[in-house]
């Protein structure tokens, strides 16, 4: 049996340099592969996260508008105790700056922005109708009332 390996000999230096620089390309050519969709990844996880705080600040608003009769600012939900205080002070949360507007006793809007193009392809809004709403775009920039496409499964329930 010994006879049979007996005409295998170790690679020289010169073709373990050629498998050495074989591997390091199969590993280069899969990081370049993997990199987008890592990244493709991050934006979807960070559009979920914030379509999971505009709901949680949906419902917020309906108990503080139930308490109150009108509706209130992100700074007086964070006052009031029924929303973190990180989405009050135009900080960024997973990458997205939360603000409010149109607030009366019948109305109101809050608007989630990508602080860039890398964060996530998406801007949102939610009013008081409950939809919430978002913007496909290249470049972040606020979603009024109305504007954006109706998210499916946001509704009020």
């Amino acid at each position: 049996m010994s006879a049979e390996f007996s005409n295998i000999h170790p690679p020289r230096p010169r073709e373990r340099s050629a498998i050495a620089s074989l591997i390091f390309r199969l590993l280069c050519v899969s990081v370049v592969i993997m990199i987008p969709k890592l990244m493709h990844g991050a934006k979807v996880r960070r559009a979920s996260e914030t379509l999971h705080s505009l709901i949680t600040i949906r419902q917020v608003q309906a108990q503080f508008e139930a308490k109150n009769s009108r509706f209130a600012t992100l700074k007086e939900l964070a006052e009031s105790g029924l929303l973190d205080q990180k989405y009050a002070g135009g900080t960024v949360v997973g990458g997205y700056v939360y603000s409010s507007s149109d607030i009366s006793e019948k109305t109101y809007c809050v608007h989630a922005v990508r602080t860039g193009a890398t964060v996530s392809n998406y801007d949102f809004v939610v009013c008081e109708d409950g939809i919430i709403r978002c913007v496909d775009s290249k470049t972040p920039g606020v979603v009024k009332r109305g504007e954006g496409a109706p998210l499916r499964g946001t509704e009020n329930k």
